[in-house]
Protein backbone atom coordinates (compact mmCIF):
# COMPACT_ATOMS: atom_id res chain seq x y z
CA UNK A 1 0.00 0.00 0.00
CA UNK A 2 1.31 3.44 -0.93
CA UNK A 3 1.77 5.98 1.89
CA UNK A 4 -0.83 8.75 1.94
CA UNK A 5 -0.18 12.37 2.84
CA UNK A 6 -3.21 14.45 3.75
CA UNK A 7 -2.78 18.22 4.04
CA UNK A 8 -5.35 20.57 5.58
CA UNK A 9 -5.13 24.33 5.10
CA UNK A 10 -6.67 25.90 8.16
CA UNK A 11 -7.11 28.87 10.42
CA UNK A 12 -4.02 30.99 10.97
CA UNK A 13 -4.37 30.76 14.74
CA UNK A 14 -1.83 31.93 17.27
CA UNK A 15 1.02 29.54 16.58
CA UNK A 16 2.02 26.02 17.54
CA UNK A 17 0.22 24.20 20.33
CA UNK A 18 3.40 22.33 21.35
CA UNK A 19 7.10 22.66 20.65
CA UNK A 20 8.69 23.70 17.35
CA UNK A 21 10.80 20.99 15.75
CA UNK A 22 12.20 22.76 12.64
CA UNK A 23 12.46 26.23 11.11
CA UNK A 24 13.48 27.56 7.69
CA UNK A 25 13.72 31.04 6.16
CA UNK A 26 12.61 32.10 2.69
CA UNK A 27 15.36 33.11 0.28
CA UNK A 28 14.33 36.76 0.73
CA UNK A 29 14.59 36.43 4.52
CA UNK A 30 11.15 37.96 5.03
CA UNK A 31 9.24 34.72 5.71
CA UNK A 32 9.86 32.08 8.38
CA UNK A 33 8.44 28.57 8.16
CA UNK A 34 8.09 26.58 11.37
CA UNK A 35 7.17 22.93 11.80
CA UNK A 36 5.73 21.84 15.10
CA UNK A 37 5.20 18.72 17.13
CA UNK A 38 1.49 19.52 16.64
CA UNK A 39 1.96 18.57 12.91
CA UNK A 40 1.38 22.14 11.72
CA UNK A 41 3.62 24.02 9.32
CA UNK A 42 3.15 27.76 9.76
CA UNK A 43 4.28 30.51 7.40
CA UNK A 44 5.21 33.67 9.35
CA UNK A 45 5.61 37.24 8.12
CA UNK A 46 8.75 38.40 9.93
CA UNK A 47 8.01 42.11 9.49
CA UNK A 48 4.71 41.86 11.39
CA UNK A 49 5.28 38.66 13.38
CA UNK A 50 1.88 37.42 12.21
CA UNK A 51 1.14 33.95 10.85
CA UNK A 52 0.18 34.01 7.16
CA UNK A 53 -0.78 30.37 6.57
CA UNK A 54 -1.17 27.21 8.62
CA UNK A 55 -0.96 23.74 7.06
CA UNK A 56 -1.83 20.60 9.05
CA UNK A 57 0.09 17.49 7.97
CA UNK A 58 -1.58 14.11 8.55
CA UNK A 59 -0.86 11.22 9.34
CA UNK A 60 2.74 11.90 10.37
CA UNK A 61 3.48 12.07 14.09
CA UNK A 62 5.60 15.21 13.83
CA UNK A 63 7.94 17.04 11.44
CA UNK A 64 11.66 17.37 12.11
CA UNK A 65 12.90 19.05 8.92
CA UNK A 66 11.66 21.47 6.28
Amino acid sequence: REPVLIVFIGEKGEGHQNGVSAVAFSSSGSILYSAGVDRNVIEWDLSSGEPLLCVFIFPFLSLFCL
